[in-house]
């Protein structure tokens, strides 16, 4: 539960050619969160939605934080980047302020072709949408449609060593 928070985002798209197919978007963001219950609880999961708790902090008794970021992605055609950083300061009741931090890298690469799409008014702003394959997938007498082929990696880091809870590196290769 909280109290409640106040946060913002700006983005800035300085290169957008050819519908997206080349671009350039970089962003900072802010939050600041006042607590209603004086806890505060960071945690992380694998990259999956439902895994177990890898690094957590455990309750942290603070009534409020900060939590600032940097975010930036550039498209060239079939391959991408994408990248983002964060700095947190929880201030505690008693004893020193805590300062945690964690950063993603990722990149893509679409080996039949086809590139991600953004979407620069989306439902949170700037942000990636689904892709759209040239060619469905579809085995046919003359030949087949392959659909879209995408290998992909990421490397998401989280330190919590202030709050006395480690550091989690995790690294996810995909296609």
């Amino acid at each position: 539960r909280q109290g409640y928070r106040v946060s913002g985002r700006g983005t800035f798209l300085p290169m957008y050619e050819q519908e997206g197919r080349y671009l350039l978007h970089t962003g900072l963001g802010g939050m600041y969160t006042n607590d209603q219950d004086n806890v505060v609880r960071l945690f992380a999961r694998p990259q999956i939605q439902k895994g177990p708790i890898l690094i957590d902090t455990s309750n942290i008794n603070a009534g409020h934080y900060r939590t600032g970021n940097a975010e930036m992605a550039m498209v060239w055609g079939r391959q991408s980047i994408q990248s983002e950083a964060f700095l947190c300061q929880i201030d505690r009741f008693t004893g020193q302020n805590v300062n945690v931090g964690g950063a993603y890298a990722y990149y893509s690469f679409f080996l039949t072709g086809e590139n991600r799409q953004f979407e620069r008014f989306g439902q949170h702003g700037a942000q990636f949408a689904r892709n759209k394959p040239i060619n469905n997938f579809m085995p046919s007498k003359t030949g087949c449609g392959w659909g879209a082929w995408e290998f992909k990696t990421r490397w998401s880091y989280l330190d919590l060593t202030d709050a006395r809870s480690g550091q989690y590196n995790d690294l996810t290769i995909g296609m």
